[in-house]
């Protein structure tokens, strides 16, 4: 029911206006010291100076020139922030309004059309920009497509060559470690325990790391010496070298087994020594040591 106010008294008017309060505005009323209001032109003053502040400003035109289109913006959005934005500015003029518009539009066909014919009013602005809107979003898809058909055709080849790239061995791999000695002197303890008497002394030749690979990464082989995964201590070749290394300069002499030789000693040069190696006396070969004991066993 519509009430007609036009003609009432100044009190009911008052009366009225009150119960259109809600929230922030009832509570003040509410909290307004009785006989504070004499008129209801008073009531209206005071109602106004109270909330003045609460009152959302309108904004001028050069508001709008600090709007531009962002890099990452389409069009339809852009349009979309700028209209909002234009509701906030009265008497706005349609070539003003085009002016800015160009101004915070980035390059492009929509621009170009805008400056070089400028709409007469605001229907025809929007009609135009929906125009552009419409072929931004069509060539977007466009792009979208032809992007998912190269994808398309490149991920046959991808996996043609991933599969190709599989059955090829890794020629990065690592090169076969090749011993430095021709004979070890075998001890009667493990590499492991050799390792433990001697690592805190300055007397080993640490080497260096490995090249890293998936397989050593989940192996649960440890290796001491190296401090790496990929294979045991046992099985460490550069250690078995630099433990004979260091018994041929007198370390572990009592770890030598008693019917042992330790290699290398009674030799009077390198290339002696690797003579004997290679060619062996045919009579000495596979004789029992003198003094009847057994053959050394190897036990390293």
């Amino acid at each position: 029911m519509v009430m007609n106010l036009y003609g009432q008294s100044a009190p009911i008017m008052a009366k009225l206006f009150a119960t259109t309060l809600t929230v922030k505005a009832q509570e003040w009323f509410t909290n307004l010291p009785r006989g504070s209001i004499e008129s209801y032109d008073q009531l209206v003053q005071k109602f106004n100076f109270h909330f003045a502040s609460k009152k959302k400003q309108k904004r001028s035109a050069t508001h709008l020139f600090n709007i531009r289109q962002r890099e990452d913006e389409t069009l339809k959005n852009f349009m979309g922030r700028f209209n909002n934005e234009t509701l906030e500015v009265q008497e706005l003029r349609i070539d003003m309004l085009v002016s800015i518009l160009i101004h915070g539009l980035r390059k492009g066909p929509f621009t170009s059309a805008l400056a070089r014919d400028p709409p007469n009013d605001v229907e025809q602005l929007m009609a135009l920009a929906q125009k552009y809107i419409d072929e931004e979003e069509m060539n977007a898809m466009k792009d979208s497509e032809r992007r998912e058909r190269d994808h398309a055709h490149r991920r046959p080849q991808e996996n043609r060559e991933g599969s190709i790239s599989k059955q090829k061995p890794d020629k990065r791999k690592e090169p076969k470690y090749i011993p430095k000695y021709h004979n070890y002197t075998p001890l009667a303890m493990s590499r492991e325990k050799t390792l433990m008497m001697v690592e805190n002394a300055d007397v080993l030749k640490w080497p260096r790391h490995t090249r890293y690979t998936l397989s050593k990464k989940f192996s649960d082989k440890y290796c001491r010496f190296h401090r790496e995964r990929g294979h045991n201590i046992e099985e460490c070749f550069q250690l078995k070298d630099e433990i004979e290394r260091l018994v041929r300069q007198g370390y572990f002499r009592d770890r030598v087994p008693p019917n042992c030789k330790i290699s290398g000693e009674g030799r009077t040069s390198r290339s002696r020594s690797r003579d004997r190696d290679r060619n062996p006396d045919p009579s000495k070969t596979d004789r029992a040591p003198i003094g009847g004991r057994a053959k050394c066993r190897r036990l390293m």
